[in-house]
């Protein structure tokens, strides 16, 4: 029996342990692939081939290898008992036959040199998401989403290979239905787009001069289609917590740390008082005590309706969608509310000539007073939010100056908004008398007005009263 289950242990440990393996990917001819991106399922371990089509990578018994390479069907192998183990990797034609748009027009995928990376329109439809970097996020090799901020309609910085200025832009050139875009990436509704594509070479963003040196990402919009209206309406609900909150001292380890310090600071000396603060003391033998985190802090939650409607016929086709997003956050006050609206039309006109129409409007609404969570982390739990009479405390820990209530920014009369007007039409000519030769003419607009105004009176720790405004 002894001896049964040391073997069996050694089974185990043998199935456990990393060995090395190695291979060739070739094609269906036998010709090497280089750059084949060969990685263990379900985990970040991963190598390439080189130029001979060769790699190797360490995974255990029970890994799968997962081959995988642009223009070619993935495979996966189980490793098992191997260490050499060869692929050869089928093309994918579909794949191969995917039109891509390029700074220059359309080409077939198997035509383009140049590195081009699609975001997968399924992932558009599907995700639960606020805005753009959030759902292109993680999708495309060399595109970084970095989200500095969790506050609600804060958009993610986009980087596209890495950082390519000391002191300038790192931003990549962003094109809407062939127009550079000039407002925000909160301002497209996800759900309004068709497809996105990633221009990382050199070869691909040259047409766009210096404005593509950091990458250029083609964003194209849903147009009209053939047929009766298609009325589409989604909505949902979804609610936000801290993913780590640390967990405050409560308030008998509150007093015995200010005991602990007493007894350090002034070893010859009788504590003569419970707590520092006559406030704390206070609030001490009444037995009144706050949980500050809880009373600045709330359950997030996120509403988004969105209606589009889509039809047409051989001449006119049309596309018009609105969405409203409301938002609030994880600390009380801040809220975000966005509401956009679409109209994209097509008129063929003649045979050889089309114009089109896209317009839309977005408004975003960062209206409200915020707590500060901050304060909220460092308040004793020996203090209260309110006076008697209902209203705010300046001071919590009187005499203590230096932390105001966390709360105070609730009573401020914060207006914020940031607006986005644009419209561009478009003429296209297609000659009948030479194949294949087009011209198109774009005309655009863009209106993106901004403004802010505050007021911090007394119930916000602002005795003389301030106001600001700005646009």
């Amino acid at each position: 029996m002894l001896s049964a289950f040391l073997m069996l242990l050694s089974s185990l440990s043998v199935f456990a342990q990393e060995k090395s393996i190695t291979g060739k990917v070739i094609d269906e001819e036998g010709i090497p692939i280089p750059s084949v991106t060969v990685s263990i399922k379900g985990t970040s371990t991963g190598t390439v081939t080189d130029f001979d089509g060769m790699y190797s990578i360490l995974a255990k018994a029970q890994d799968t290898i997962l081959f995988s390479f642009i223009g070619f069907e993935s495979q996966e192998v189980l490793v098992g008992d191997r260490n050499i183990i060869n692929i050869t990797l089928a093309e994918n034609t579909a794949e191969l036959e995917e039109v891509v748009v390029v700074g220059y027009g359309t080409q077939k995928r198997s035509d383009v040199t140049g590195s081009v990376a699609s975001v997968p329109e399924e992932r558009l439809e599907n995700l639960p998401v606020t805005d753009v970097t959030q759902a292109i996020q993680g999708t495309t090799a060399g595109l970084n989403i970095t989200q500095g901020s969790s506050v609600p309609g804060s958009s993610g910085s986009i980087q596209v290979r890495g950082v390519n200025s000391i002191n300038g832009s790192i931003s990549p050139f962003i094109v809407l239905d062939g127009i550079p875009f000039t407002g925000t990436i909160n301002d497209i509704n996800v759900r309004d787009i068709k497809s996105i594509q990633v221009l990382k070479d050199a070869s691909e963003v040259a047409i766009y001069g210096t404005r593509g040196s950091n990458g250029v990402i083609l964003i194209q919009t849903k147009r009209g289609v053939d047929g009766a209206p298609q009325i589409n309406y989604r909505t949902y609900t979804a609610f936000e917590e801290f993913a780590n909150i640390l967990t405050p001292q409560g308030p008998e380890s509150y007093a015995q740390k200010y005991e602990d310090y007493f007894s350090q600071a002034f070893p010859d000396r009788e504590q003569d008082r419970i707590l520092e603060n006559q406030s704390e003391i206070d609030n001490y033998n009444l037995g009144r005590t706050t949980k500050w985190f809880e009373e600045a802090t709330q359950t997030g939650i996120i509403q988004e309706h969105n209606l589009s409607i889509r039809g047409g016929n051989d001449k006119v086709k049309y596309f018009v969608s609105g969405l409203y997003l409301d938002q609030e956050g994880v600390i009380k006050g801040y809220n975000y509310k966005k509401f956009t609206m679409r109209s994209n039309l097509d008129v063929q006109i003649t045979d050889w000539l089309k114009m089109g129409l896209n317009a839309f409007f977005a408004n975003n609404n960062f209206d409200g007073g915020r707590a500060n969570l901050l304060n909220a982390t460092v308040m004793s739990p020996y203090s209260v939010p309110l006076q008697d009479n209902g209203e705010y405390l300046i001071f919590p820990m009187a005499p203590e100056l230096l932390y105001a209530n966390p709360l105070l920014g609730l009573t401020t009369d914060r207006y914020e908004r940031e607006r986005t007007l644009s419209g561009n039409a478009f003429f296209e000519i297609k000659p009948q008398f030479l194949e294949g030769l087009s011209y198109r003419m774009n005309t655009s607009y863009t209106l993106n007005p901004y403004e802010y105004r505050n007021y911090e009176g007394r119930a916000a720790n602002n005795n003389r009263g301030i106001r600001k405004h700005r646009r």
